[in-house]
């Protein structure tokens, strides 16, 4: 969240078994092993994924 955004983010699971998440065009795409190492790259200062949502949604039953 950021000056009242919120930003979202696609991961994906490519082919080959590595993780990684939709960049803007010109920026290196980053690969990781499992979703985990992913969560915790982007939780360091300046990575974008910086807090949780307020209100999380629940998922329906």
């Amino acid at each position: 969240r950021c000056d009242g955004w919120v930003y979202t983010y696609r991961v994906f699971k490519q082919k080959d078994g590595l993780w990684t998440i939709e960049v803007a065009p010109g920026m290196k795409e980053r690969l990781f092993r499992n979703v985990g190492n992913l969560i915790a790259a982007f939780k360091l200062p300046d990575q974008g994924i910086s807090v949780p949502l307020l209100y999380p949604v629940n998922r329906a039953k």
